[in-house]
């Protein structure tokens, strides 16, 4: 499902790609729910005595299925992006960082959505809060952009704030 989404997005049938991409994450949801339950039986069958590496394989099994899931939903918030369904994005990204809240990609998409739909304040915080979490070193130049559009969208509010010039 995930390699039928990804073709038809890329074939500009974006709407089956959501389609897709939805029932992808939909049954990542559910298997992750499947391996949580099987750790529980496995538990409780061997009474509480599971080795750490027993327990490892669920929850790589769990975790794998979730980072899937996030890169789905960032797809399909870039889409809704490029669709100027923003409101939509938002809601993608919201559902990434509900899984992840320190995945700084999704910060950013959601800031630069937000801004689309005026609500600057909004930006302004998922920028701060990946300037937070991004290192200065290893990501200057990402950095650098983002303080730009903080830059940018702190200015708006600012205008807004103090309301029309006189004529």
């Amino acid at each position: 499902l995930a390699g039928l989404s990804k073709a038809y997005i890329l074939t500009n049938n974006e709407q089956a790609g959501i389609h897709y991409a939805d029932r992808y994450i939909d049954l990542s949801r559910k298997s992750q729910e499947q391996w949580r339950e099987r750790l529980r039986e496995w538990e409780q069958m061997k009474k509480g005595d599971v080795s750490p590496e027993q327990r490892a394989f669920y929850l790589e099994k769990i975790h794998g299925a979730r980072e899937k899931e996030k890169g789905m939903l960032m797809l399909l918030g870039s889409v809704h992006m490029r669709r100027d369904e923003f409101v939509k994005a938002i809601d993608r990204y919201d559902e990434v960082l509900a899984l992840d809240p320190a995945h700084v990609a999704a910060l950013v998409e959601r800031a630069q959505a937000y801004a689309a739909v005026n609500q600057y304040e909004q930006a302004v915080k998922d920028l701060e809060q990946y300037l937070k979490l991004t290192d200065a070193r290893k990501q200057r130049q990402a950095r650098i952009n983002a303080a730009e559009l903080l830059d940018r969208y702190r200015q708006i509010l600012t205008r807004q704030a103090i309301g029309p010039a006189p004529r």
